[in-house]
């Protein structure tokens, strides 16, 4: 009887490649943050390709800590901390309980913020673990979730973290600087008692990725601080009704302390009230006070912010208004804190409520009915603006299931970096595509998929692309059991992100007689996982591929991973620390005897914690890290009888 490990399975460098840093996030003048309600799923089945359901328990887990408001108000302080010090704004906007990962951006789903805020009862090595902005983490990225079998605090409590510290290292990761070894730091990656801010050095590792906060334009060149020196805005129709007129200054910005906005404007004739707005919801945290003076410097009338939470536009309404006269609103603090520090938009209507009516940038994708479909008539992309030819950008459609669009486009002069090209789908799972490049000659340029995920987002790289080079993208649908053949997409090629490193973790050659392989996962801490999964044949002739299944040491499903021979699949995951089992199983579609197929595996870290124990000495820089993520060859494969049909068959029935 043949051994049930052989060929034995060969176990590659056991050491997972940190979480990528240094990515500055591409709107951060514009993120938006939500409280994830309790229950929402973190990893479940509906992502189709990984988890066996847990579900975020964040208010739940805070609920000692003390009111909803005073724990939320310190995560947003810690935020907040941060932003301030460049042109960075976060608003508040509400959270539906779409689930983390992929399906928060799926068809159907509510309103989630950018960064969204959860609870996990994760493994005691970790006080919260957060996911930075970058191409492999998708919709993953922003996501922070709080540790909730520790006990939280506000302020300093024996036994207890103290919310606002705990974040401020999150915060900082997720804005994408990575940790510091200097305890005195925000980004200190230990918690080593309560902290009452980040440090200068932080600052200016923040501002590096975002530069400093600039005043906004409204300013002009003496500023607008004074009665004297105030902007005058000119009255325009307004959109909602065109009888009415209104006025406004949009994009505007406290951008310090000190800063005090004044805007003059001058009433229509037949004006008897006015309704002065400042729209903050989604756009910042800013807690703010409202002024109006007439042409005499008499206040006439104010109103003042709720908070930071109260996501509530400030509305002052005033009758008794002079018509063809100038009044002047004052925009300052409402508070000496970090949230007297953001942006805003100023709307003033004459004799109405100048809500502007709800628009969207709805996004349009371009069909090329079957003209771009060969490297002859490739579309010419043009660089985006403010990039230096580094970045292209193109809305397009897959009008067919053998439908291919070809792009063209030429390399910088310098290029340092690596050719990343991504493709998202408009709509998570309706469209999966492969992307090919080709070089000036029409030759195929070798390129690495690092991502092509259940939701169909895929990105490959490029390795050192050559300078001003002229290359070719060919974008088709591959589709996944006959679906997401057709559908809209943004590709994206950029020559201004890092070389993407995984960390190979297993690889083995199955066979007809040996169509199964076992490897053991040593996870030392909770953190989100990126795997990627490949497998190759000899055989061109035959649809095959195969499938990994994760177990936990019960021995339960928590995660599975397929892909088809000649292609690499991707997937995310949330580990606790603890052994987990891998099984990889191989086969036909037909069911015909399979012919050698190879597959490797490999990782990275999406995730970044703070760890809830400092080093002895805090002064010193902690130990070198360890692998937080090993694989080795099962001693004893008790686990090798365990349930599975085929790469295709339902792992959760």
């Amino acid at each position: 009887m043949k051994s049930p490990l052989k060929p034995a399975l060969l176990i590659l460098e056991g050491r997972e490649v940190p979480a990528l840093f240094g990515n500055a996030w591409p709107n951060a003048g514009n993120l938006t943050l939500s409280f994830a309600p309790d229950n929402t799923v973190i990893a479940g089945s509906s992502q189709a390709a990984l988890g066996s359901g847990r579900s975020s328990d964040l208010f739940a887990g805070m609920s000692a800590v003390g009111t909803t408001t005073q724990w939320q108000t310190e995560i947003l302080r810690a935020f907040q901390t941060w932003a301030v010090n460049a042109n960075v704004n976060i608003g508040l906007v509400p959270d539906d309980g779409s689930p983390f990962g992929p399906d928060s951006q799926a068809p159907g789903a509510g309103s989630v913020g950018r960064l969204r805020v959860g609870g996990d009862q994760g493994s005691p090595e970790v006080v919260a673990i957060n996911n930075p902005y970058n191409l492999m983490s998708g919709a993953w990225s922003g996501d922070v979730f709080f540790n909730t079998s520790h006990d939280f605090a506000i302020g300093d409590q024996p036994g207890k973290f103290d919310v606002y510290t705990s974040t401020l290292d999150e915060a900082g990761n997720i804005f994408g600087l990575a940790d510091t070894d200097d305890p005195s730091s925000g980004l200190y990656g230990h918690y080593v008692g309560v902290k009452t801010g980040i440090n200068a050095d932080d600052v200016a590792l923040f501002q590096g990725l975002y530069g400093t906060r600039t005043p906004d334009a409204w300013e002009g060149a003496s500023g607008n601080d004074t009665f004297a020196t105030a902007t005058r805005l000119t009255p325009y129709a307004s959109p909602t009704d065109p009888t009415k007129q209104m006025t406004s200054a949009i994009g505007a910005d406290l951008t310090t302390l000190s800063d005090i906005d004044n805007y003059v404007f001058t009433t229509a004739a037949d004006t008897t009230s006015l309704t002065v707005r400042l729209d903050t919801v989604g756009k910042s945290l800013l807690n703010a006070k409202i002024s109006v003076y007439d042409d005499q410097g008499n206040l006439i009338g104010t109103a003042t912010s709720g908070g930071p939470l109260a996501m509530q536009d400030l509305v002052l309404t005033l009758n008794g208004v002079t018509g063809g006269a100038d009044y002047t609103v004052r925009v300052e603090k409402a508070s000496d804190d970090v949230f007297g520090i953001g942006k805003y938009d100023l709307k003033v209507g004459y004799n109405f409520d100048p809500v502007d009516p709800a628009t969207s940038e709805a996004v349009t994708y371009s069909k090329d009915w079957g003209f771009n479909d060969s490297i002859a008539l490739a579309t010419p992309l043009q660089a985006v603006d403010g990039t230096n030819g580094a970045t292209f950008v193109e809305n397009g459609e897959i009008e067919w299931s053998t439908d291919a669009d070809y792009y063209s486009f030429q390399s910088p002069a310098s290029t340092p970096l690596p050719l990343t090209v991504t493709v998202t789908p408009a709509q998570t799972y309706g469209l999966f595509t492969q992307v090919t490049v080709y070089d000036a000659n029409g030759d195929v340029v070798p390129s690495q998929v690092f991502a092509n995920g259940s939701d169909g987002r895929l990105v490959i790289q490029v390795a050192n692309p050559t300078p001003s080079a002229v290359y070719y993208l060919k974008v088709e649908s591959v589709g996944r059991n006959g679906q997401g053949l057709t559908g809209d997409y943004t590709l994206s090629a950029d020559f201004t992100q890092p070389p993407v490193t995984l960390s190979a973790l297993a690889s083995n050659d199955l066979t007809a007689d040996q169509s199964t392989a076992y490897t053991t996962l040593s996870v030392a801490r909770t953190k989100l996982y990126h795997f990627t999964l490949d497998a190759t044949t000899t055989d061109d002739q035959t649809d095959s591929g195969m499938r990994m299944v994760i177990y936990d040491s019960n021995l339960n499903i928590v995660a599975t991973l397929t892909t088809d021979a000649g292609t690499t699949s991707s997937g995310d995951i949330l580990l606790g620390a603890g052994t987990y089992y891998v099984k990889f199983t191989a086969a036909t579609k037909s069911g015909a005897a399979l012919t050698n197929m190879t597959f490797n595996l490999a990782t990275m870290v999406l995730s970044d914690p703070i760890d809830p124990y400092a080093p002895a000495d805090p002064t010193s820089p902690p130990p070198p890290p360890t692998p937080d993520i090993v694989s080795s060859v099962p001693a004893d494969p008790f686990y090798i009888g365990l349930p599975l049909t085929d790469p295709w068959a339902n792992p959760w029935q």
